[in-house]
Parts: structure tokens; C-alpha cells; sequence
């Protein structure tokens, strides 16, 4: 499953920082940059893949791949 998040608030950036999310940037409706980690992020601006980015003139968009898993194969392995 994909989950998509608008990054807007210093606490959305911290989690995809620290999670390793894909963020997308966007400015002025265009793509910019597709889908690499936060490498360092303050108030006013965010680096991604080598390039700084100011929060009022862009759009981020975290993306975060979750494996959905068997559920009861994993009660299975949890309880040998």
C-alpha cells in the first residue's frame, strides 16, 4: 500500500526524515524533484538530493511504502 502525505508541518517533515520517506517537490504545479529522502530540514527551507528547497514556494509530498502482510502468519511465528 502507498501512503501519501502532504508535508506542511515541521512535525510531518521530522517523521518523513526520520522514517526515510520518498518526498516529491513541487513548485509552481510542477514536479521538481521525484522521490528522494529528506537529508536535512529547519523552519524555512528543506534539502533534498543535494538542492535546498524553501517551504513557502514549494509543495512536499511524502510518500511511504507499507508492506501489508498475513496477519496470522505472523501470530503463527510470534507464538513458536
Amino acid at each position: 500500500m502507498l501512503l501519501l502525505k502532504l508535508l506542511s508541518e515541521p512535525a510531518h517533515f521530522k517523521q518523513a526524515y526520520e522514517e526515510r520517506w520518498l518526498v516529491a517537490v513541487y513548485k509552481d504545479s510542477c514536479l521538481v524533484e521525484d522521490g528522494y529522502p529528506i537529508e536535512m530540514f529547519n523552519s524555512n527551507t528543506v534539502k533534498i538530493a543535494g538542492t535546498y528547497y524553501f517551504v513557502e514556494e514549494c509543495k512536499f509530498e511524502g510518500r511511504l511504502v507499507i508492506l501489508q502482510t498475513d496477519h496470522s502468519t505472523m501470530a503463527q511465528k510470534t507464538l513458536a
